[in-house]
């Protein structure tokens, strides 16, 4: 939908896809007053300012139901794995399956040995090396190594 008549001349000049002007000597040479040039460009770029606001809005809706639609999914997602307790299962339709996983969990911060910290802009945890010292047998006060069941849903 258009808002605006543009002259075919000028749009003839114009790549609809880029929106360049692709033969600048025609463009230049198309015999009309300056105003009306100057008026069949300033609606064709109100035009396209509509065009590029009423995408943008639609891209807003879009990612809000994409939004949405992830969350159910992740709901959907969590309620299975709580209630399979990790069982697989298996139809003609779909697969559920669990893989285990290990991470860090820190319980206190304050007691974790300085090796295993890494400051950015305020002082963390360095999950990878705590979680490498622990499956190496070191003990590191104040994290711990948690075993997780994943469901995998394909």
């Amino acid at each position: 939908m258009k808002l605006y008549e543009i002259n075919p001349a000028i749009l003839a000049c114009i790549d609809e896809e880029t929106g360049e002007v692709i033969d600048v000597e025609q463009f230049v040479s198309l015999k009309m007053e300056q105003t009306d040039k100057a008026d069949n460009i300033g609606c064709l770029f109100k035009g396209l300012m509509s065009e590029a606001d009423a995408i943008k809005h639609e891209i807003e809706i879009l990612e809000a139901r994409h939004k949405s639609k992830m969350k159910q999914a992740e709901y959907w997602k969590s309620y299975l794995a709580e209630s399979l307790l990790g069982v697989p299962i298996e139809t003609a339709r779909v697969k559920i399956s669990f893989r285990p996983s290990e991470s860090v969990d820190v319980v206190d911060m304050s007691v974790i040995d300085e090796i295993f910290v890494r400051v950015k802009e305020t002082r963390e945890a360095d999950k990878t090396a705590i979680k490498e010292a622990i499956k190496s047998g070191v003990t590191v006060v104040g994290a711990e190594l948690i075993t997780k069941n994943n469901i995998q849903i394909k």
